[in-house]
C-alpha cells in the first residue's frame, strides 16, 4: 500500500514537473513569435537555449516516470531488479 501511494505521488509530481515546462516551453514559444507574454527573453539565441532545455526536462520527467513504472512493476511482480 505504502509503495502504491509513493508510486502515485512520483507520478503526480513528475506530471507537475512536466506540465510547468510543458507551459513554460509554450510561453518561451509565443515569445519567440513576437507576442507579448509574461515570460520574455531579448536574445534570441538564450531563447533557444532555454526551449532546449525545457524539451530535455520534459523528456527527463518522461523517462523517469517510465522507468520507475517499470521498476514498480518488476518489483511487484516479484521478477528480479537490479
Amino acid at each position: 500500500m505504502v509503495n502504491r501511494f509513493r508510486t502515485l505521488l512520483f507520478a503526480i509530481g513528475t506530471g507537475a514537473a512536466m506540465a510547468a515546462s510543458t507551459t513554460c516551453f509554450f510561453l518561451l514559444y509565443l515569445n519567440a513569435l513576437g507576442y507579448r507574454v509574461v515570460v520574455e527573453e531579448q536574445n534570441l539565441v538564450v531563447l533557444l537555449g532555454e526551449m532546449l532545455l525545457m524539451v530535455l526536462a520534459i523528456g527527463t520527467c518522461a523517462a523517469a516516470l517510465d522507468i520507475y513504472c517499470r521498476y514498480f512493476t518488476a518489483k511487484e511482480s516479484g521478477k528480479h531488479v537490479g
